[in-house]
């Protein structure tokens, strides 16, 4: 079963524990070279959805144990959880 929590309140809660937490956003951020901001005015929010899939799909194949950190948009029902 996947909980959905608040970002503030993933980073609050494992903080200390010896899991990383990764960001998606800052993920996103980092693979596109472009601010969320950016990438939402300039390309729309259908590519960002896109590319957010395609980078948290990355991160599921690279990443053993991690707790993972999306924004309150992130289309759940486009992955397998």
């Amino acid at each position: 079963k996947t909980t959905l929590l608040g970002r503030t309140h993933v980073y609050l809660r494992n903080k200390g524990l010896p899991v990383p937490i990764v960001d998606l956003d800052r993920e996103i951020e980092k693979q596109s070279g472009q601010s969320v901001a950016n990438l939402f005015s300039e390309k729309g929010e259908t590519h960002f959805r896109e590319l957010e899939i395609e980078i948290y799909q990355k991160i599921l194949r690279t990443q053993k144990f991690f707790v993972l950190a999306v924004g309150a948009g992130f289309p759940f029902d486009r992955v397998d959880k």
